[in-house]
């Protein structure tokens, strides 16, 4: 098993970096090949892909250490690395306690149109917010790393607003995990309204747009762990982040 640590979160850059340089964008398409890997090397009790997929999020995330054998033998194997060179030295000093508590605002936002944004609101179960600017809707959506709220306008623009309790020690370390943890973010915004869509399962950003509201028109690329290559579609949205 992984080792918790609740109270700090530490990305392992070193691993989203290795990830990233072997050309894998998506966790996803990594987890295959830690998958097909620990196959071809018989190693018993690999994990499911969905599995080392997961596993993979809160190791880079820094939400636990990567102490379980079969995980650090099947990164080294696919990364061909050392352990040290991957996971350094655990350690639970006094040093590695967190100095101060931080409450994230995200705000992942997209453009679905209007029709999109009326299937949307029929579909999350959204209700008028209250004490908006303009008017829009909202509900409550579950996100398994904070509270998050879903608003959508008429118009077809959708935001999440994250709200996630961190613990960390430095302000590098903050400004560290809001990066690799943006990414993470985008893509589960992604996978919820393929979710809710009446398409089937398709979790690309340009996919899911389409699926839900059409053509789009706000500016942003084509999801990078989609496997259909869309070119540089224009008019076609994906989730962007946005500070907060």
């Amino acid at each position: 098993m992984s080792t918790e640590v609740p109270r700090q979160f530490k990305p392992n850059l070193v691993l989203v970096n290795r990830r990233k340089a072997a050309g894998w964008e998506s966790r996803k398409r990594a987890a295959r090949e830690l998958h097909r890997v620990g196959q071809q090397r018989g190693i018993r009790e690999t994990p499911t892909v969905e599995a080392i997929e997961k596993a993979m999020y809160r190791h880079e995330t820094g939400r636990v250490a990567v102490t379980d054998p079969i995980y650090r033998q099947l990164y080294c194997l696919v990364y061909d690395a050392k352990p040290h060179d991957l996971f350094g030295e655990l350690t639970s000093g006094a040093e590695d306690r967190p100095h101060f508590s931080a409450r994230s605002h995200k705000f992942v936002t997209a453009f679905v149109g209007v029709d999109g944004a009326a299937r949307l609101r029929e579909a999350a179960g959204c209700t008028p917010a209250v004490g908006e600017w303009h008017t829009c809707c909202s509900t409550p959506v579950e996100h398994p790393e904070g509270d998050c709220t879903l608003y959508v306008w008429p118009c077809g623009s959708v935001v999440f607003h994250l709200v996630e309790p961190v613990q960390l020690s430095t302000i590098a370390a903050l400004a560290a995990w809001r990066v690799a943890s943006y990414g993470d973010n985008i893509a589960w915004a992604i996978d919820y309204l393929a979710r809710i869509s009446p398409s089937r399962g398709r979790v690309c950003g340009v996919c899911a747009w389409r699926s839900l509201g059409g053509r789009a028109s706000m500016a942003g690329g084509v999801a990078r762990n989609c496997p259909t290559y869309h070119g540089d579609a224009e008019g076609v949205a994906t989730p962007r982040p946005s500070d907060g």
